[in-house]
């Protein structure tokens, strides 16, 4: 996150939020912009870091969706889309594999935070989201959810840039050696 000051990616690592009476969650991922202090080890503490939240973005399971999801259920108090609205959280997103249906992507909402709660946020003609915080784009490719720099090309998994820049340095090497081959067969005073 280079463009964000003392930004933090942090995955399913407890967040103290420093709101008395919430408790602390691990979110899937969250992102903060201003962390002074990164976390040790256990949970983080967002206050005592001196950073806030700009989102977080939940994965559903099927025991725990009830959790992260919009409710109008008695119980709506207790879930974490209350919570992270408590926390103040400007950008909750949910990726809704519980209900993933064969054969297609798993449906995703964002919100945005307000003065009356999280309000549900628009998804664009291709039915992709923005996330500004992140300058990314959040939108599927076949069955996967996936996220597209803001010129609408995918940005590829840690995993996928590790083995594409290995490869890369792999194809440098072999150019270099078979350089090296070539410049060995031509005679001396070619090089004069």
């Amino acid at each position: 996150m280079q463009h964000v000051p003392g930004g933090l990616v942090l995955n399913n690592v407890g967040v103290e939020w420093g709101v008395p009476g919430l408790k602390h969650h691990a979110p899937d991922l969250a992102v903060f912009a201003g962390v002074r202090e990164r976390p040790q080890e256990g949970t983080f503490d967002l206050k005592a870091s001196g950073g806030h939240a700009l989102l977080v973005i939940e994965v559903t399971s099927p025991n725990t969706r009830h959790l992260d999801v919009a409710s109008e259920q008695p119980d709506y108090t207790r879930t974490k889309f209350r919570h992270y609205a408590w926390a103040g959280v400007p950008l909750y997103i949910v990726v809704d594999v519980a209900r993933w249906g064969k054969g297609k992507a798993p449906p995703f909402v964002g919100y945005e935070l307000t003065g009356d709660g999280y309000e549900l946020l628009p998804l664009n003609e291709r039915g992709w989201l923005w996330v500004p915080p992140v300058h990314l784009w959040i939108g599927t490719r076949g069955t996967e959810v996936v996220c597209f720099d803001e010129h609408g090309r995918e940005v590829r998994d840690y995993a996928e840039e590790q083995a594409a820049r290995l490869a890369a340095e792999e194809r440098a090497r072999e150019l270099e050696h078979r350089l090296r081959q070539l410049q060995s067969q031509i005679p001396d005073e070619a090089h004069k």
